[in-house]
Protein backbone atom coordinates (compact mmCIF):
# COMPACT_ATOMS: atom_id res chain seq x y z
CA UNK A 1 0.00 0.00 0.00
CA UNK A 2 2.96 2.52 1.05
CA UNK A 3 4.53 1.48 -2.86
CA UNK A 4 1.63 1.87 -3.96
CA UNK A 5 1.12 5.52 -2.60
CA UNK A 6 4.63 6.50 -3.63
CA UNK A 7 3.90 5.44 -6.92
CA UNK A 8 0.79 7.52 -7.42
CA UNK A 9 2.02 10.47 -6.06
CA UNK A 10 5.58 10.33 -8.26
CA UNK A 11 3.44 9.77 -11.03
CA UNK A 12 1.38 13.27 -10.10
CA UNK A 13 4.48 14.95 -10.51
CA UNK A 14 5.66 13.91 -13.14
CA UNK A 15 2.36 14.86 -14.85
CA UNK A 16 2.15 17.69 -13.28
CA UNK A 17 6.06 18.88 -14.75
CA UNK A 18 4.68 17.59 -18.00
CA UNK A 19 1.68 19.88 -18.01
CA UNK A 20 3.64 22.79 -17.58
CA UNK A 21 3.20 25.37 -20.06
CA UNK A 22 5.60 28.33 -20.60
CA UNK A 23 4.29 31.75 -19.92
CA UNK A 24 2.59 33.59 -22.64
CA UNK A 25 4.01 36.49 -23.06
CA UNK A 26 1.96 39.99 -24.08
CA UNK A 27 3.19 39.49 -27.58
CA UNK A 28 2.21 36.15 -28.20
CA UNK A 29 -1.09 36.83 -26.19
CA UNK A 30 -1.98 40.04 -28.59
CA UNK A 31 -1.28 37.28 -31.80
CA UNK A 32 -3.20 34.27 -30.14
CA UNK A 33 -6.17 36.39 -29.84
CA UNK A 34 -6.00 38.45 -32.82
CA UNK A 35 -5.40 34.85 -35.26
CA UNK A 36 -8.73 33.14 -32.95
CA UNK A 37 -10.55 36.31 -33.46
CA UNK A 38 -10.28 35.91 -37.57
CA UNK A 39 -11.13 32.36 -37.07
CA UNK A 40 -14.24 33.07 -34.99
CA UNK A 41 -15.07 35.81 -37.42
CA UNK A 42 -14.86 33.44 -40.24
CA UNK A 43 -17.16 30.79 -38.95
CA UNK A 44 -19.59 32.79 -37.17
CA UNK A 45 -20.00 34.72 -41.07
CA UNK A 46 -20.11 31.21 -42.49
CA UNK A 47 -23.47 30.26 -40.55
CA UNK A 48 -25.25 33.29 -41.24
CA UNK A 49 -27.53 33.76 -44.47
CA UNK A 50 -25.86 36.80 -46.51
CA UNK A 51 -27.51 38.59 -48.75
CA UNK A 52 -26.22 39.21 -52.62
CA UNK A 53 -24.34 42.00 -52.06
CA UNK A 54 -23.00 40.93 -48.55
CA UNK A 55 -21.95 37.43 -50.07
CA UNK A 56 -20.26 39.42 -53.16
CA UNK A 57 -18.36 41.07 -50.77
CA UNK A 58 -17.36 38.59 -48.33
CA UNK A 59 -16.10 35.85 -51.25
CA UNK A 60 -14.26 38.73 -53.20
CA UNK A 61 -12.48 40.53 -50.10
CA UNK A 62 -13.15 39.69 -46.54
CA UNK A 63 -12.86 35.75 -46.75
CA UNK A 64 -9.82 36.42 -48.51
CA UNK A 65 -7.84 38.10 -45.61
CA UNK A 66 -9.82 35.56 -43.05
CA UNK A 67 -7.87 32.58 -45.24
CA UNK A 68 -4.60 34.61 -44.62
CA UNK A 69 -4.19 34.69 -40.93
CA UNK A 70 -2.19 32.58 -39.15
CA UNK A 71 -0.59 32.39 -35.62
CA UNK A 72 2.57 33.32 -37.48
CA UNK A 73 1.01 36.25 -39.66
CA UNK A 74 -1.95 36.97 -37.96
CA UNK A 75 -5.05 39.31 -39.12
CA UNK A 76 -4.90 42.42 -36.30
CA UNK A 77 -7.92 43.42 -35.12
CA UNK A 78 -7.40 47.11 -36.81
CA UNK A 79 -7.34 45.75 -39.92
CA UNK A 80 -10.55 43.13 -39.57
CA UNK A 81 -12.78 46.38 -37.83
CA UNK A 82 -12.00 48.09 -41.41
CA UNK A 83 -13.33 45.01 -43.48
CA UNK A 84 -16.12 44.60 -41.41
CA UNK A 85 -17.63 47.81 -41.09
CA UNK A 86 -18.54 47.73 -44.80
CA UNK A 87 -21.08 45.21 -44.84
CA UNK A 88 -20.72 42.89 -41.55
CA UNK A 89 -21.04 45.73 -38.75
CA UNK A 90 -23.39 43.68 -36.46
CA UNK A 91 -20.82 40.34 -36.82
CA UNK A 92 -18.06 43.04 -35.71
CA UNK A 93 -20.39 44.40 -32.75
CA UNK A 94 -21.94 41.45 -31.29
CA UNK A 95 -18.28 39.28 -31.90
CA UNK A 96 -15.66 40.20 -33.00
CA UNK A 97 -15.18 43.62 -30.89
CA UNK A 98 -16.30 41.33 -28.14
CA UNK A 99 -13.50 38.57 -28.63
CA UNK A 100 -10.68 41.38 -29.19
CA UNK A 101 -11.64 42.41 -25.25
CA UNK A 102 -10.02 39.39 -24.15
CA UNK A 103 -6.81 40.55 -24.70
CA UNK A 104 -6.80 43.00 -21.25
CA UNK A 105 -7.93 39.46 -19.37
CA UNK A 106 -6.19 36.88 -17.97
CA UNK A 107 -3.37 35.26 -20.54
CA UNK A 108 -4.93 32.07 -20.59
CA UNK A 109 -7.05 29.97 -23.12
CA UNK A 110 -9.39 28.58 -20.62
CA UNK A 111 -10.47 31.89 -20.03
CA UNK A 112 -10.11 32.82 -23.89
CA UNK A 113 -12.24 30.17 -24.84
CA UNK A 114 -14.80 30.40 -21.91
CA UNK A 115 -15.53 34.36 -23.23
CA UNK A 116 -16.15 33.11 -26.87
CA UNK A 117 -18.07 30.63 -25.71
CA UNK A 118 -20.16 33.16 -23.42
CA UNK A 119 -19.62 35.62 -26.83
CA UNK A 120 -21.10 32.89 -29.20
CA UNK A 121 -23.91 31.90 -26.56
CA UNK A 122 -25.22 35.52 -26.65
CA UNK A 123 -25.75 34.89 -31.35
CA UNK A 124 -27.40 31.81 -30.53
CA UNK A 125 -24.22 29.82 -32.21
CA UNK A 126 -22.63 28.36 -29.49
CA UNK A 127 -22.49 25.25 -31.63
CA UNK A 128 -19.60 26.76 -33.22
CA UNK A 129 -17.60 25.96 -29.73
CA UNK A 130 -17.22 22.17 -30.68
CA UNK A 131 -16.97 22.62 -34.08
CA UNK A 132 -13.71 21.42 -36.09
CA UNK A 133 -12.09 24.83 -36.97
CA UNK A 134 -11.86 25.64 -33.45
CA UNK A 135 -10.74 22.44 -32.32
CA UNK A 136 -8.34 22.73 -35.12
CA UNK A 137 -7.40 26.06 -33.92
CA UNK A 138 -6.86 25.03 -29.88
CA UNK A 139 -4.08 22.71 -31.41
CA UNK A 140 -2.77 25.10 -32.90
CA UNK A 141 -2.32 27.42 -30.00
CA UNK A 142 -0.80 24.98 -28.21
CA UNK A 143 1.63 24.05 -30.56
CA UNK A 144 2.67 27.71 -30.90
CA UNK A 145 2.63 28.14 -26.50
CA UNK A 146 5.56 25.10 -26.97
CA UNK A 147 6.75 24.53 -29.87
CA UNK A 148 9.35 21.90 -28.33
CA UNK A 149 6.37 19.04 -27.29
CA UNK A 150 7.51 15.47 -27.86
CA UNK A 151 6.09 14.66 -31.68
CA UNK A 152 5.48 10.93 -30.78
CA UNK A 153 2.92 12.50 -27.69
CA UNK A 154 1.23 14.57 -30.34
CA UNK A 155 0.88 11.49 -32.84
CA UNK A 156 -0.83 9.51 -30.30
CA UNK A 157 -3.07 12.19 -29.25
CA UNK A 158 -4.38 12.23 -32.71
CA UNK A 159 -4.90 9.10 -33.17
CA UNK A 160 -6.27 7.95 -29.80
CA UNK A 161 -9.14 11.28 -29.68
CA UNK A 162 -8.60 15.29 -28.89
CA UNK A 163 -6.28 16.73 -26.29
CA UNK A 164 -8.09 19.15 -25.03
CA UNK A 165 -12.29 19.08 -24.72
CA UNK A 166 -13.33 23.02 -26.05
CA UNK A 167 -15.50 24.21 -23.70
CA UNK A 168 -19.48 24.23 -24.55
CA UNK A 169 -21.96 27.30 -22.67
CA UNK A 170 -19.46 28.76 -20.82
CA UNK A 171 -17.70 25.33 -19.42
CA UNK A 172 -13.96 24.87 -18.63
CA UNK A 173 -11.78 23.44 -20.96
CA UNK A 174 -9.86 20.04 -19.44
CA UNK A 175 -6.22 18.72 -20.95
CA UNK A 176 -5.68 15.45 -21.51
CA UNK A 177 -3.04 16.44 -18.50
CA UNK A 178 -5.32 17.89 -16.02
CA UNK A 179 -7.61 14.62 -16.45
CA UNK A 180 -4.91 12.12 -15.78
CA UNK A 181 -4.33 14.78 -12.89
CA UNK A 182 -7.49 14.49 -11.47
CA UNK A 183 -7.99 10.57 -12.61
CA UNK A 184 -4.68 10.01 -10.12
CA UNK A 185 -5.95 12.47 -7.12
CA UNK A 186 -8.81 10.48 -7.34
CA UNK A 187 -6.44 7.27 -7.08
CA UNK A 188 -4.98 8.58 -4.30
CA UNK A 189 -7.52 9.79 -2.12
CA UNK A 190 -9.67 6.14 -2.31
CA UNK A 191 -6.17 4.58 -1.09
CA UNK A 192 -5.86 7.02 1.73
CA UNK A 193 -9.74 6.35 2.83
CA UNK A 194 -9.09 2.81 2.16
CA UNK A 195 -6.10 2.85 4.62
CA UNK A 196 -7.96 4.92 7.35
CA UNK A 197 -10.82 2.65 7.24
CA UNK A 198 -8.37 -0.96 7.68
CA UNK A 199 -6.13 1.03 10.32
CA UNK A 200 -9.62 1.77 12.21
CA UNK A 201 -10.84 -2.03 12.00
CA UNK A 202 -7.30 -3.44 12.77
CA UNK A 203 -7.75 -0.72 16.48
CA UNK A 204 -11.03 -1.88 16.63
CA UNK A 205 -10.35 -5.79 16.71
CA UNK A 206 -7.57 -4.90 18.57
CA UNK A 207 -9.78 -3.42 21.34
CA UNK A 208 -12.35 -6.54 21.03
CA UNK A 209 -9.05 -8.48 21.29
CA UNK A 210 -7.99 -6.55 24.25
CA UNK A 211 -11.74 -6.73 26.06
CA UNK A 212 -11.77 -10.81 25.37
CA UNK A 213 -8.61 -11.55 26.81
CA UNK A 214 -10.16 -9.19 30.48
CA UNK A 215 -13.28 -11.35 29.98
CA UNK A 216 -11.15 -14.47 30.04
CA UNK A 217 -8.58 -12.96 32.83
CA UNK A 218 -12.33 -12.16 35.18
CA UNK A 219 -13.84 -15.62 34.43
CA UNK A 220 -10.60 -17.28 35.43
CA UNK A 221 -10.67 -15.53 38.59
CA UNK A 222 -13.95 -16.21 39.25
CA UNK A 223 -14.31 -19.80 38.62
CA UNK A 224 -12.53 -20.81 41.39
CA UNK A 225 -14.97 -18.72 44.10
CA UNK A 226 -18.19 -20.30 41.95
CA UNK A 227 -16.54 -23.60 42.60
CA UNK A 228 -16.49 -23.02 46.14
CA UNK A 229 -19.95 -21.59 46.45
CA UNK A 230 -21.35 -24.60 44.40
CA UNK A 231 -19.52 -26.78 47.20
CA UNK A 232 -21.14 -25.13 50.12
CA UNK A 233 -24.51 -24.89 48.37
CA UNK A 234 -24.48 -28.74 47.88
CA UNK A 235 -23.44 -29.11 51.45
CA UNK A 236 -26.48 -27.15 52.11
CA UNK A 237 -28.86 -28.92 50.41
CA UNK A 238 -27.34 -32.52 51.79
CA UNK A 239 -27.79 -30.93 55.50
CA UNK A 240 -32.06 -29.83 54.45
CA UNK A 241 -32.09 -33.10 53.06
CA UNK A 242 -31.54 -34.55 56.30
CA UNK A 243 -33.40 -32.05 58.27
CA UNK A 244 -36.54 -32.79 55.99
CA UNK A 245 -36.25 -36.57 56.81
CA UNK A 246 -36.17 -36.06 60.36
CA UNK A 247 -39.13 -33.90 60.42
CA UNK A 248 -41.01 -36.04 58.16
CA UNK A 249 -40.31 -39.38 61.11
CA UNK A 250 -41.18 -37.07 63.93
CA UNK A 251 -44.68 -36.23 62.80
CA UNK A 252 -47.28 -38.24 64.94
CA UNK A 253 -50.00 -37.44 62.56
CA UNK A 254 -48.67 -40.75 59.66
CA UNK A 255 -46.41 -42.40 61.90
CA UNK A 256 -47.50 -43.92 65.55
CA UNK A 257 -43.86 -43.90 66.96
CA UNK A 258 -40.78 -41.70 65.62
CA UNK A 259 -37.67 -43.54 64.34
CA UNK A 260 -34.31 -42.99 65.84
CA UNK A 261 -32.27 -39.87 64.35
CA UNK A 262 -29.92 -41.90 62.27
CA UNK A 263 -30.99 -44.78 59.58
CA UNK A 264 -28.67 -47.44 58.19
CA UNK A 265 -29.01 -47.40 54.55
CA UNK A 266 -31.22 -50.29 54.25
CA UNK A 267 -33.67 -49.22 56.96
CA UNK A 268 -34.10 -45.67 54.95
CA UNK A 269 -34.90 -47.21 51.57
CA UNK A 270 -37.89 -48.93 53.53
CA UNK A 271 -39.37 -45.91 54.74
CA UNK A 272 -42.43 -44.48 52.85
CA UNK A 273 -42.07 -41.39 51.10
CA UNK A 274 -44.84 -38.45 52.04
CA UNK A 275 -46.73 -37.25 48.81
CA UNK A 276 -45.67 -33.33 48.98
CA UNK A 277 -47.08 -32.98 45.48
CA UNK A 278 -49.61 -30.19 45.35
CA UNK A 279 -53.10 -31.13 45.24
CA UNK A 280 -55.46 -29.14 42.25
CA UNK A 281 -58.03 -26.75 43.26
CA UNK A 282 -61.44 -28.20 43.41
CA UNK A 283 -63.72 -26.50 40.67
CA UNK A 284 -66.76 -24.76 42.74
CA UNK A 285 -68.05 -22.63 39.56
CA UNK A 286 -67.91 -21.58 35.81
CA UNK A 287 -68.85 -19.48 33.44
CA UNK A 288 -71.34 -19.05 30.22
CA UNK A 289 -72.98 -16.93 27.56
CA UNK A 290 -76.20 -17.28 26.32
CA UNK A 291 -78.52 -19.65 26.12
CA UNK A 292 -80.45 -21.16 22.92
CA UNK A 293 -83.39 -20.63 22.56
CA UNK A 294 -84.65 -23.53 24.34
CA UNK A 295 -83.48 -22.52 27.61
CA UNK A 296 -80.19 -24.58 26.87
CA UNK A 297 -76.14 -23.27 27.34
CA UNK A 298 -74.39 -25.30 25.03
CA UNK A 299 -71.09 -24.16 25.76
CA UNK A 300 -69.45 -23.27 29.10
CA UNK A 301 -65.86 -22.04 30.51
CA UNK A 302 -64.23 -21.91 33.57
CA UNK A 303 -62.82 -18.81 33.27
CA UNK A 304 -64.00 -15.45 31.70
CA UNK A 305 -64.45 -14.36 28.44
CA UNK A 306 -64.59 -10.96 27.73
CA UNK A 307 -66.75 -11.08 24.83
CA UNK A 308 -69.32 -14.18 25.47
CA UNK A 309 -69.52 -14.39 28.93
CA UNK A 310 -73.01 -13.89 30.65
CA UNK A 311 -73.59 -15.63 33.89
CA UNK A 312 -71.87 -17.38 36.56
CA UNK A 313 -72.93 -20.72 37.93
CA UNK A 314 -72.35 -22.34 40.93
CA UNK A 315 -72.40 -26.12 41.63
CA UNK A 316 -74.92 -26.42 44.58
CA UNK A 317 -74.65 -30.41 44.66
CA UNK A 318 -71.83 -32.71 45.58
CA UNK A 319 -72.72 -34.62 42.08
CA UNK A 320 -72.09 -31.57 40.20
CA UNK A 321 -75.24 -32.02 38.08
CA UNK A 322 -76.55 -28.48 39.35
CA UNK A 323 -75.74 -25.65 39.61
CA UNK A 324 -77.29 -21.82 40.75
CA UNK A 325 -76.46 -19.02 38.50
CA UNK A 326 -76.35 -15.15 38.36
CA UNK A 327 -76.17 -12.35 35.59
CA UNK A 328 -72.22 -10.84 36.00
CA UNK A 329 -71.08 -7.98 33.49
CA UNK A 330 -67.91 -8.52 32.70
CA UNK A 331 -67.17 -5.24 30.92
CA UNK A 332 -69.09 -2.13 29.13
CA UNK A 333 -68.96 -4.00 25.87
CA UNK A 334 -70.90 -6.64 26.81
CA UNK A 335 -73.61 -4.55 29.60
CA UNK A 336 -74.38 -2.67 26.35
CA UNK A 337 -75.21 -5.52 24.51
CA UNK A 338 -77.07 -7.02 27.25
CA UNK A 339 -78.81 -3.84 27.90
CA UNK A 340 -79.68 -3.35 23.99
CA UNK A 341 -81.13 -6.89 23.26
CA UNK A 342 -82.45 -8.61 26.66
CA UNK A 343 -85.15 -10.73 24.89
CA UNK A 344 -81.69 -12.65 23.33
CA UNK A 345 -79.33 -12.46 26.06
CA UNK A 346 -81.41 -12.42 29.36
CA UNK A 347 -85.21 -13.38 29.21
CA UNK A 348 -84.22 -16.78 27.75
CA UNK A 349 -83.27 -18.04 31.20
CA UNK A 350 -84.47 -14.65 33.06
CA UNK A 351 -87.30 -13.49 34.64
CA UNK A 352 -87.84 -9.67 34.80
CA UNK A 353 -88.77 -7.36 38.01
CA UNK A 354 -88.69 -3.90 35.71
CA UNK A 355 -87.98 -2.80 31.93
CA UNK A 356 -84.80 -2.63 30.72
CA UNK A 357 -85.55 1.14 30.15
CA UNK A 358 -84.87 1.61 33.72
CA UNK A 359 -81.04 0.31 33.56
CA UNK A 360 -78.50 3.13 34.84
CA UNK A 361 -75.48 1.47 35.84
CA UNK A 362 -75.80 -2.08 37.07
CA UNK A 363 -78.40 -5.04 36.85
CA UNK A 364 -79.04 -7.33 39.76
CA UNK A 365 -79.90 -10.97 40.36
CA UNK A 366 -82.45 -11.10 42.89
CA UNK A 367 -82.99 -14.48 42.82
CA UNK A 368 -80.56 -16.96 41.46
CA UNK A 369 -81.53 -19.19 38.59
CA UNK A 370 -80.76 -23.03 39.03
CA UNK A 371 -79.55 -25.10 35.90
CA UNK A 372 -79.33 -29.02 35.34
CA UNK A 373 -76.41 -30.87 33.82
CA UNK A 374 -78.93 -33.48 30.83
CA UNK A 375 -77.04 -35.21 28.72
CA UNK A 376 -73.77 -33.19 29.31
CA UNK A 377 -75.45 -30.26 28.48
CA UNK A 378 -76.85 -27.29 30.97
CA UNK A 379 -80.58 -26.68 30.92
CA UNK A 380 -82.90 -24.56 32.48
CA UNK A 381 -86.46 -25.24 33.30
CA UNK A 382 -89.59 -22.55 33.29
CA UNK A 383 -90.11 -22.97 36.80
CA UNK A 384 -86.00 -22.21 37.61
CA UNK A 385 -85.56 -19.17 35.65
CA UNK A 386 -83.36 -16.55 37.44
CA UNK A 387 -85.30 -13.14 38.98
CA UNK A 388 -83.25 -9.82 37.36
CA UNK A 389 -83.68 -6.11 37.99
CA UNK A 390 -82.56 -3.28 36.37
CA UNK A 391 -80.40 -1.02 38.29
Amino acid sequence: MKNLIVLIFSSLCLVALHGQSKPISDEQWITIVDHTNAIVTKSYIEKLKLNEKESLDYSDNLKVRLNKSSLNYPLPFDSLEILLKQEFKKTLEKVSFKINETKSKEKDLDTLFNSIGIILKDVKEEKLIDSEPLSILHKDIDRFINPKVDENVEKNANVTAKIEVIPTRGKSIFTLSNAVIVFLLALLIIFIIRSINKGKKIRELEALRKEERNVNKTYSLEIPKLNNEISSLRKEITRLKNELKKVKYNSNDNFNSSPPSSYSENETENIKEWDTSIPKPVLTSFYAGKSNPNRIFVKTTQEILDQETIFKFTYIDSTKTSAEFEVVLVNDFMMRQIINSPDDFLYRVCNNANSNQDFQRTIITERKGIARLVNGEWVVSESDKALIKFQ
